[in-house]
């Protein structure tokens, strides 16, 4: 990506307006990984065979050096170089007696050993399920889940609900065209009030469209200009700061005020930092439905990565939400996995992560991010839930994500969208898109 394409792109984003520009990616080069098992799917036992080809412009590039990591997430790691052929070169079979996730990702080298830029946005790679029907969450809810977060929504409730600003937005740019935008701030509990974009058709009458609500995913950033016809769109900052500043504002920010903002405060579970972003989460619902557009009906919740967890909870916690599409959602079935394996791999936001841990540090630990699991929010889901996940995802793992999916009661409408190359930013599920696009007359 050119130096000037790159500053076009850094201050759009800093603006908060959404991008869907062509990659201007020159790089030649394209990994194609893939499984013996089309879909990434297999029963334990059977044999998994990775295999990997070099393009290069859309041919077939021989000799060429790819370096690989393979892993598993029981700590399972094995690191190798293999010269590519003109026919796909595949990798010892492995297999899983046990229902597991297997991964390889891959490095294209030049001859002095250094990283070669590939197209498309890394990792490179592709992975494989075993049985993903039978992940469970590895730890119980505390008896007092329900009871924590009906506090939490009290306390909520002594900062009346007030729309603190609404500034008009001004925008030239043609995919505007047709809507008000605005930068809305509204009051909260706790220090920082809700923050965000408003988008909303121009000409809208009162209860006439659906409200969807979309999370953001991890990071320091502004919040986005999402305008969807057919509908009103609240993009929802994830820490309630001011939108629309240069980038310069929240590096500085991400390096500084909101350091590593993930792990803050998550010993106790009243001082983890997620629980501001959560409780801003339902106050954006709460004005969602105070909006006069508001059709009455059809709240709407939407995320990626830590928005998809934030969807996920906001679905469980506000029965009034009707849809909810969750892409590789974060903060899953993390609780077990730091009281029972904290040497194994452990998705977003990766709490387990200390140096010379203190006794009883994983307990006490695991006793405080339980009421923020992913996975016990799905089972308060009563809404139709779409999620998607790739099975190259190191990030938010599949093993955890699949745990959230299957404490989905049998009774909520579900549906799972894979991908077996398929990495944090897998494509989210065609279904839950095509539910919204239908849902919104589109």
């Amino acid at each position: 990506m050119n130096k000037f394409f790159n500053i076009i792109l850094l201050g759009c984003i800093a603006a908060g307006v959404e991008m869907e520009l062509e990659e201007l990616d020159a790089a030649p080069f394209e990994i194609k990984a893939t499984a013996n098992h089309a879909d990434g799917l297999y029963k334990a036992g059977e044999p998994i065979v990775f295999s990997v080809q070099l393009l290069d412009n859309g041919k077939v590039a021989a000799g060429r050096k790819l370096s690989y990591i393979l892993r598993d997430h029981d700590a399972f790691n094995e690191e190798g170089v293999i010269t590519t052929a003109e026919t796909p070169v595949a990798l010892p079979a492995k297999t899983l007696q046990a229902p597991g996730w297997l991964f390889i990702h891959f490095t294209l080298l030049d001859e002095n050993g250094k990283t070669v830029k590939v197209k498309g946005k890394g990792p490179y790679g592709v992975g494989a399920l075993v049985e993903p029907e039978k992940f469970v969450k590895g730890r119980e809810e505390p008896a007092d889940f329900d009871a924590f977060w009906t506090a939490q929504k009290e306390r909520l409730k002594t900062v009346p609900m007030k729309e603190l600003e609404r500034v008009k937005f001004e925008s030239k740019d043609p995919k505007h065209k047709g809507f008000d935008i605005y930068d809305i701030k509204v009051s909260c509990v706790g220090d920082m009030p809700v923050s965000g974009y408003l988008t909303i058709p121009q000409g809208a009458q009162p209860k006439s469209l659906p409200v969807v609500v979309v999370y953001h995913g991890a990071g320091v950033r502004s919040s986005v200009i999402r305008c969807m016809p057919g509908a009103v769109c609240l993009d929802v900052n994830a820490h309630g700061i001011i939108n629309g500043q240069p980038l310069e504002f929240y590096t500085k920010l991400d390096k500084g005020e909101l350091a590593d903002y993930r792990h803050r405060g998550c010993m106790q579970r009243e001082t983890v930092y997620y629980l501001g972003m959560y409780l801003r989460m339902l106050r954006a619902l709460e004005y969602a439905r105070s909006l006069p557009e508001w059709n009455g009906k059809d709240l709407i919740v939407k995320g990626h990565s830590q928005g998809g967890a934030q969807a996920i909870a906001a679905a469980g916690l506000d029965p009034l939400v009707t849809l909810c599409l969750s892409n590789a959602p974060g903060h899953a079935d993390h609780a077990s996995y730091v009281l029972n394996k904290p040497q194994s791999t452990v998705g977003f936001p990766r709490f387990y992560k200390m140096e010379n841990p203190e006794e009883g540090h994983w307990k006490k630990l695991s006793d405080s991010i339980v009421y923020f699991d992913t996975v016990h929010f799905a089972k308060r889901l009563k809404c139709p839930t779409y999620m998607a996940e790739g099975f190259a995802d190191a990030t938010c793992i599949p093993p955890q994500v699949f745990a959230v999916y299957n404490n989905i009661p049998s009774t909520t409408p579900k549906h799972m969208h894979t991908k077996p190359t398929g990495n944090h930013g897998t494509t989210p599920d065609p279904a839950g898109d095509a539910a919204l696009k239908a849902l919104l007359k589109q």
